[in-house]
């Protein structure tokens, strides 16, 4: 005892698919300013980054100056302990200046990665500004087009030959094979 309901269905269908462009429509629309929060919270941690890179930097210096003049002002060491405090010291003394010159490294990829989110970023604004203006000057030209009438010549024309053709007889025939040419 089953029923066809396939009437409603194509119906529906039909509603659905129309539903579905006006989505997708609006969701194109709203793609560049979406992209562009991303493209925000991509730049803030940038930032963030940066800051963090700049601070262990200034912190790296000044252990590294903190050493050299400590290593200035005592160029004697007598003592078996002393020569090894001074080994260790130097031995981070070399691995502040490494990882200084790595952090510089980072702090210059991650000037870098910030211009490029930064610039994307513009053009993600401009995209989203481009796409309304068109949506805008699409639907002022929607509104002002006229649907096109189908000129009825072909008709006219006839009607005009046939009341000249009347007038004169010996044309008749000349001007029927014309508008027969025509049509």
């Amino acid at each position: 005892m089953s029923r066809k309901k396939t009437g409603r269905h194509v119906a529906k269908r039909k509603e659905n698919t129309l539903v579905t462009v006006q989505k997708k429509e609006r969701e194109f629309l709203k793609i560049p300013s979406t992209l562009s929060a991303l493209l925000n919270k991509e730049v803030s941690t940038i930032k963030q980054k940066e800051t963090q890179l700049k601070k262990s930097i200034a912190q790296l210096t000044t252990r590294i100056t903190s050493f050299e003049k400590k290593s200035q002002t005592n160029p004697k060491l007598t003592t078996a302990s002393e020569k090894k405090q001074f080994q260790i010291a130097t031995r981070t003394y070399n691995t502040h200046l490494k990882t200084k010159e790595l952090l510089v490294k980072q702090l210059k990829s991650t000037g870098e990665s910030l211009l490029i989110a930064i610039d994307k970023q513009a053009k993600l604004m401009a995209f989203s500004k481009y796409i309304n203006q068109f949506e805008k000057e699409w639907l002022k030209q929607f509104n002002k087009v006229v649907p096109l009438k189908k000129p009825k010549q072909a008709a006219h024309i006839t009607e005009k030959i046939q009341s000249s053709s009347l007038e004169s007889g010996t044309e008749n025939v000349a001007v029927n094979n014309t508008a027969e040419v025509i049509s």
